[in-house]
């Protein structure tokens, strides 16, 4: 939440990338919090996790304009996971509480020794968290433990090398008419004069893999 000038880049290198929450950002953090207190869980998604000072992400030294009073913030009104990113790693750090989850890179550079691209899936049941990591103590889902493979126009292959279950949406683009799938369930379909576009979903166990397949009838 930098002005323009302090966004300024030389030579494609910004001046500031940390954190900045204005002061009227952080009223209308404060206004939407007062709206949701009735809410079973509530979230917070923001870029930079407040938890940790940014100077060091900034050629001026300037530091996380508003972190302080954010945290405050958070601390005050009981929220129950903030969901942050930008550093490429995975981390989770509890405070108060409050679950304050960054999560890595779906495809871009890796910032330490034990990451990869990922992507992080939570689950929720009876309106509490119930889980948030893949392995702990902070691990996303790593993305290149899963794969697909086209056979042909009718038939795909879902790779799961992970130590979970997974349900994975694989889309055909195959010729108009109406077709059953064998090892999927057909969740959307629709079509024009020449084609039939359709979304498929499909589970595949723990270090496993399912071939789907569709025909005509």
């Amino acid at each position: 939440d930098q002005s323009k000038f302090e966004r300024l880049t030389i030579l494609f290198i910004p001046l500031n990338w940390g954190g900045s929450i204005s002061n009227s950002q952080l009223e209308w953090i404060e206004q939407d919090l007062e709206n949701s207190r009735n809410s079973e869980i509530t979230f917070m998604l923001i870029h930079h996790n407040p938890l940790w000072e940014t100077t060091s992400e900034s050629l001026m030294k300037k530091t996380y304009e508003n972190r302080a009073a954010l945290l405050d913030l958070i601390d005050e009104n009981n929220i129950d996971m903030i969901l942050a990113g930008h550093v490429h790693y995975d981390n989770v750090t509890i405070v108060n509480d409050t679950i304050f989850v960054t999560t890595t890179t779906p495809e871009s550079t890796i910032s330490t020794a034990d990451g990869y691209w990922g992507y992080r899936r939570i689950t929720i049941e009876n309106g509490s968290i119930s889980s948030y990591n893949y392995k702990e103590p902070k691990y996303s889902i790593p993305t290149y433990k899963l794969d697909t493979e086209i056979i042909n126009a009718f038939s795909k292959k879902v790779i799961n090398d992970l130590d979970v279950p997974i349900s994975a949406y694989l889309k055909f683009i195959l010729p108009k008419g109406n077709y059953s799938a064998q090892n999927g369930l057909i969740i959307y379909q629709r079509q024009n004069e020449i084609l039939s576009e359709l979304y498929v979903k499909t589970t595949v166990s723990a270090q496993n893999n399912n071939v789907v397949t569709l025909q005509p009838i």
